[in-house]
């Protein structure tokens, strides 16, 4: 038996992703399909197909999407309505099994992330949709509960914990002494709210005992912070590195850091930041997908509410770094434990061998949580 064809459809093909697909394509002949073309880097060891696709305002439809998910065995895909075609896969009597792909709820960066939701209508539809599919893997362990209660048989439900391959490499503590944002520079990441608490946190200490400040990102508001940077009488403390898409270059860069804060949002770079060992800083309402949910408070990272909050823990940072040092030990165990690229691509094999019935189903019940 030759291997399994698997589609899994994105709306684009992001470089992270790269090499979690390359290592689902040595288990099965993978194809990855999307309509927001863009060049990639990395090595990729699996198919890719540009699909046309037709935009109507925020909305998407993708023309013979069907017809080309027929040439496959099973078809992963995201259950919104943002892509037409996606979301009406599971409402055809296919051949192909189907496979929903999702955080367990409906979010964005206008739809705070809450798996309590009151549901609305797009949000019946959303669970109405997944009923109908033949599996369903979630982003984290954290929204099984919030699928089962909306009517999801939870033998069809998988985790494939949603992560990122890291460059690690051990480092001395000693080398840790850097402080760390990654992201793209929007005025909603709150990058100028790091910037002015590292300032009152730090403005008259003695500068051989300040952690510098690097940046990672380029954006709209690059300028505006280098010039508060410059006010602030910053410029020897803070650095701006502009983007950055060499894995081995920001390996470097956390490799002698000792905390990642982003203020306002908290998506994948809390993975990436796990995974290198650098204990991830956020505000408990910060924008996410669910990513959140990896930061355990005062264990891995830290969740704060307000700014003061954030000064003060930059305060603390030079009078016991000892603390965050073994919270930065606690984040790699816990990604190494909980969030390896080799648990998410089990997830995604573990719901494909039970939608091609290969696996006992009551096996697979046992890996869900």
């Amino acid at each position: 038996m030759g291997k399994r064809k698997v589609l899994i459809l994105q709306e684009e093909m992001p470089e992270y992703r790269v090499p979690i697909f390359n290592m689902l394509a040595d288990k099965v002949d993978l194809t990855v399909a999307f309509f927001r073309p863009i060049k990639l880097e990395n090595k990729i060891h699996f198919n890719t197909v540009t699909l046309k696709s037709h935009q109507l305002g925020r909305y998407f439809y993708l023309p013979g999407l069907r017809n080309f998910c027929k040439g496959y065995d099973v078809v992963y895909y995201a259950p919104h309505l943002k892509v037409f075609n996606f979301f009406l896969l599971t409402f055809y009597n296919n051949k192909f099994k189907t496979v929903a792909w999702t955080n367990g709820t409906r979010a964005s960066y206008t739809l705070m992330f809450d798996l309590n939701r009151r549901m609305g209508f797009l949000d019946k539809l959303y669970f109405m949709n997944i009923r109908r599919a033949d599996a369903i893997i979630l982003y984290i362990k954290e929204a099984l509960e919030t699928v089962t209660r909306n009517g999801v048989d939870k033998k069809r439900v998988f985790v494939a914990h949603n992560t990122v391959v890291v460059n690690y490499e051990e480092s001395p503590e000693s080398d840790r002494n850097t402080i760390l944002f990654v992201g793209t520079l929007y005025k909603g990441k709150g990058v100028d709210e790091l910037i002015k608490c590292y300032h009152e946190a730090y403005r008259g200490q003695d500068e051989s005992i300040i952690p510098s400040l690097e940046i990672v990102g380029k954006g709209a508001e690059l300028e505006s912070l280098e010039n508060s940077v410059e006010e602030l009488g910053l410029s020897g403390k803070v650095k701006f590195h502009g983007g950055i898409y060499d894995e081995g270059v920001l390996a470097k860069i956390f490799r002698r850091s000792i905390l990642c804060i982003s203020p306002n949002q908290a998506g994948l770079s809390v993975l990436k930041s796990l995974g290198y060992g650098v204990p991830f800083v956020t505000k408990r309402n910060a924008i996410t997908g669910g990513e959140i949910v990896n930061v355990l408070d005062k264990y891995n990272g830290i969740l704060y509410q307000e700014s003061d909050d954030l000064t003060a823990l930059l305060k603390d940072l030079i009078v016991d770094k000892s603390k965050y040092i073994q919270m930065g030990k606690n984040a790699r165990e816990y990604y190494l434990t909980q969030a390896s690229p080799e648990r998410m691509v089990g997830g995604f094999l573990d719901a494909l061998n039970f939608v091609t019935g290969e696996v006992a189903s009551k096996e697979l019940i046992e890996t869900v949580v």
